[in-house]
């Protein structure tokens, strides 16, 4: 394969939207016209529309359920073909309360779907099933947190708001988790995430 052949679909709709081109593609043949460049101005949230990515978030919130631990959870689905990059967490406990967080890749039948919108309004506005999003927030109350192990924890007043800045990556197939450590207790969780299209090469095999 020559050295300047430029494959994947994320160019090819790039460059059809930068040229207002309607045809096949159109990444191969002009490779010899692309030369590398360096960013001189740092990354904007209104740059994601031309990469393909979508800027989301949503929110939702579990009530207290006598013996059951409430969580709110941010799924990838198994066939989403999407990688999910999570941004920041915000929760809010209705008691003083040690919130912990883990991820797990066991993600059928975990929770209910809540409401989730796009954080561009060049994207079809939606939420719930009818979201152009492939990830989804979820909200239960289980006996048992789903998953092994807490990355992290935070102990909380109650009823304020805490954010976590985050930088984490979800694939296909993953759930990352916010729940209460105590039962019976109120959690009120918002992810902000951005979604792409992931390359083979950015999937596990």
């Amino acid at each position: 394969m020559p050295f300047n052949t430029i494959e994947g679909g994320r160019w090819d709709n790039l460059i059809r939207r930068l040229f207002s081109m309607k045809q096949d593609s159109v990444a191969p043949s002009i490779g010899t016209d692309i030369v590398p460049i360096a960013l001189v101005q740092p990354w904007r949230p209104e740059m994601a529309f031309l990469k393909g990515e979508q800027l989301a978030f949503g929110r939702a919130a579990q009530a207290a359920v006598a013996a059951q631990q409430s969580m709110v959870a941010i799924i990838n689905p198994v066939d989403s073909g999407n990688l999910g990059m999570i941004e920041s967490v915000l929760f809010r406990s209705t008691a003083a309360s040690n919130i912990q967080f883990r991820w797990t890749n066991t993600v059928a039948g975990m929770g209910v779907a809540t409401d989730q919108a796009p954080r561009d309004t060049r994207w079809a506005r939606g939420g719930g099933a009818g979201t152009q999003q492939a990830l989804s927030v979820r909200v239960q109350a289980v006996a048992v947190v789903p998953g092994a192990g807490v990355f992290a924890s935070a102990s909380i007043l109650a009823n304020e708001t805490f954010a976590l800045p985050l930088e984490f990556v979800l694939g296909p197939g993953n759930a990352f988790i916010t729940f209460q450590q105590a039962v019976n207790t109120q959690l009120e969780v918002t992810y902000i995430w951005r979604e792409k299209e992931a390359n083979p090469a950015e999937l596990l095999v």
